[in-house]
């Protein structure tokens, strides 16, 4: 086993201010704000649930939403998870071993992940938070909130319809965890959208965004790879290309190939498409 620092206090260092908006993709979040009358007309008699995912599943490669109006669903973090397997051989890195290892974590409470909707004057806000289970008594790790209490993951947006909603974010992170006693892996998403719908009875829906390339690396690659490297080439020794080191700096090369990071976003760094469908069932806390 290797010791790495808490995904949570990596999050400063993920997630980077004021780089907001793919190409071509507008950042005009839920027009909740507006001045007219209708923005303050509640479509939806919904007014706050708690809820617990029992359902986080990776879409297929190249199903989700297209996020760069290219006219193509984008969904690259199942060919990152193959590049992934291949740097840190031996950990459950296919799209099939994650979505097996989540459901299992979900099922056994090893992974709780906790959704909280308020709507006020016509917003919705959906806050997504890491749950701790301490015997029966189910709570919000303190980790997954600001210094003064807000979520650290937080959407904005409205209802279409009694139950259906979208609320979006700049940036949010989702804790997402593979192996017991270790620290929850974060996968950072910038332009993050969260659309389904929601009402007492649970939720259900979809998270679509792009994670930026260098909290991939710090994020998800970096806490997998042991400080000792990877024998990759199964000779029983660390060549001088399966060092942590090395196998970060061809991670690096490789996420600024298109096929590879395929949204670009406006400051120029690029980022990889990801598409999740979730269930939630409803709690208190």
């Amino acid at each position: 086993m290797f010791t790495k620092a808490s995904p949570f206090q990596l999050f400063s260092a993920l997630i980077f201010g004021g780089l907001t908006g793919c190409a071509g993709e507008a950042d005009d979040t839920s027009g909740s704000d507006s001045d007219t009358d209708a923005s303050t007309t509640e479509v939806s008699s919904y007014e706050s649930g708690k809820y617990q995912m029992s359902s986080f599943v990776l879409l297929e490669s190249n199903t989700g939403k297209d996020l760069d109006d290219d006219g193509t669903e984008d969904n690259n973090l199942p060919n990152l998870l193959a590049l992934a397997d291949t740097l840190v051989a031996g950990q459950p890195l296919s799209r099939d071993e994650l979505n097996a290892t989540i459901a299992g974590y979900l099922d056994d409470q090893t992974m709780i992940i906790l959704l909280e909707g308020n709507q006020v004057d016509a917003v919705l806000q959906i806050d997504i938070l890491a749950g701790v289970l301490d015997g029966d008594t189910l709570s919000v790790d303190p980790d997954s909130l600001n210094d003064d209490g807000s979520a650290i993951s937080s959407l904005t947006g409205e209802f279409s319809s009694e139950t259906e909603f979208s609320v979006l974010a700049d940036d949010i992170v989702i804790p997402v965890t593979l192996f017991v006693d270790q620290p929850p892996l974060l996968i950072p998403v910038r332009n993050a959208e969260l659309t389904g719908t929601i009402d007492a009875d649970g939720s259900s829906g979809f998270v679509y965004g792009a994670a930026p390339t260098e909290g991939v690396i710090d994020g998800l690659l970096a806490p997998l790879i042991p400080d000792e490297g990877v024998d990759i080439n199964g000779n029983d020794t660390i060549d001088s290309n399966e060092t942590e080191e090395a196998l970060l700096g061809i991670a690096a090369d490789l996420l600024q190939n298109p096929n590879m990071a395929d949204i670009v976003f406006e400051d120029g760094s690029r980022g990889v498409s990801i598409a999740f469908s979730f269930e939630a069932d409803p709690v208190s806390w």
